[in-house]
């Protein structure tokens, strides 16, 4: 590597063995953002993470990396050994590569915060606290803002500017069944992408994909949202 650098991963965190876990207990899908206890005895390690558990080539090291590899830590660690120092090259392992993929959620909050975060995560941190967006530095200041995008108006990427959700696929007010979440908490209405659009960070112009004309009928807007919408 070049002096001064190191090999690293942009990839999300790794939170007791899964890289959709946040810091709370409980699934992010399940229950109010924010409003769960924390992962019993969980603290966070900027040590490198054993990432077994992505993908069975993931789950044996060999010894070197062990010695390296601190099961504990929630930084997945790229194996130089497994993965070579140059994968852009022919003939290395093309799987152990892709295990260690992050996902739009996570690296669109990271690109819109500053801060790394768990896989699933819109504008919040590992603990489902909400975290500064540039949209909303830029309203603060008396700008302008919107949101185009040419896939889902409320899709992980765009959303992350935008909404403080702990999981990306909270995307209207439709995606939670029930009134209760998993810790019998009410479930907040405006814990979605949609109502956070509408009714908190107001977005002036929003441009996207989603209309439920389209091949994904009602996944990204409700039958009653888009009532509103065009009630005004």
């Amino acid at each position: 590597t070049l002096p001064g650098y190191a090999i690293t991963v942009t990839t999300n965190t790794y939170i007791d063995g899964d890289k959709g876990n946040s810091a709370l207990q409980g699934s992010p899908i399940d229950h109010n953002t924010g409003e769960a206890p924390a992962r019993e005895g969980f603290s966070f390690s900027v040590c490198p993470a054993s990432v077994n558990g992505f993908y069975g080539q993931l789950r044996s090291f060999d010894e070197s990396i062990e010695e390296v590899v601190n099961p504990s830590g929630n930084m997945p660690y790229y194996s130089p050994q497994l993965g070579s120092s140059y994968p852009w090259l022919p003939l290395n392992d093309p799987e152990y590569i892709k295990a260690l993929y992050p996902d739009s959620a996570g690296t669109s909050t990271g690109l819109n915060t500053g801060v790394k975060t768990y896989v699933g995560a819109i504008g919040v941190d590992i603990y489902e606290q909400a975290l500064v967006t540039s949209l909303e530095v830029a309203s603060a200041m008396g700008k302008s803002t919107g949101i185009v995008t040419s896939v889902p108006y409320n899709h992980a990427t765009p959303a992350a500017a935008a909404a403080h959700v702990s999981q990306r696929n909270k995307y209207h007010e439709g995606t939670n069944q029930g009134t209760l979440d998993e810790f019998n908490n009410t479930i907040d209405p405006t814990d979605n992408i949609f109502m956070q659009y509408m009714e908190i960070t107001q977005p002036t112009v929003i441009l996207g994909g989603g209309h439920p004309l389209g091949s994904t009928e009602f996944k990204f807007i409700s039958e009653e949202g888009i009532a509103d919408l065009r009630n005004g």
